[in-house]
């Protein structure tokens, strides 16, 4: 791809020339070719395991799912979302977030001191990896009342005022939050949309839902689904 569009050099605004123009155009290829793939594969999977994980948890809570179909309905009327639209689906955006509190596609992640610390007591030495539990903090009874319950109304209005920020993380924290945060929550709202307004989803009967952790959180064996057309606006 790089070599391509060398070659076939485009004005157009896409990742690439974003790169290639990056610091006036002083980053290395090899800086290029890593900051491409990083945006590729970091969209692609996280984005498939929190679709699959959105979809579950909405085939499990019926009622959340009653109450985003006519939002989307009366929202688009049958139209094609944009990123205007993301402001008047306020409960669908909040059943997106809370999906990805109860199951964060990225679980875990790890960071390295560069000096000296003490965390609760416990001494932190330069160069040592530090792990944060992301599954695990969502699922503090400290920060999430009833954790184990699908909860959307714990993402609207004033509900995460008082929550400290670190309590959510499924894009990370800090200076290394994840870059796609902003884009990989209107992508998902406005897919989740899009297919809301024509299909609804419901488990296939006995086949297994299996929590995998390995790079990322996702199902084990896959999820089954029967997809169900809905009628057209």
């Amino acid at each position: 791809m790089l070599d391509d569009r060398i070659a076939h050099p485009t004005d157009s605004a896409d990742l690439l020339n974003v790169l290639f123009h990056a610091d006036n155009g002083t980053w290395p290829r090899r800086r290029i070719r890593d900051e491409a793939l990083t945006f590729m594969l970091a969209g692609h999977e996280t984005t498939a395991n929190t679709m699959s994980w959105f979809w579950y948890l909405m085939a499990l809570n019926r009622d959340a799912r009653d109450r985003m179909l006519p939002e989307v309905d009366d929202v688009l009327t049958g139209g094609t979302p944009t990123a205007a639209d993301l402001t008047r689906l306020p409960w669908t955006t909040a059943c997106v977030q809370e999906s990805q509190r109860y199951y964060s596609a990225v679980w875990l992640i790890a960071r390295v001191a560069i000096e000296d610390d003490l965390i609760d007591g416990h001494h932190v030495r330069p160069g040592t990896t530090v792990l944060i539990p992301i599954h695990h903090i969502h699922h503090d009874e400290r920060w999430w009342p009833d954790p184990e319950t699908f909860d959307p109304t714990r993402f609207i209005g004033d509900a995460a005022k008082d929550r400290p920020r670190s309590a959510y993380l499924p894009f990370g924290g800090g200076r290394r939050i994840c870059i796609g945060q902003s884009f990989a929550l209107m992508e998902t709202v406005l897919v989740v949309a899009i297919m809301s307004q024509r299909w609804t989803f419901d488990l296939c009967p006995n086949h297994p839902v299996e929590l995998e952790a390995t790079l990322t959180l996702r199902p084990k064996h896959g999820l089954r689904v029967i997809a169900a057309r809905r009628e057209a606006l």
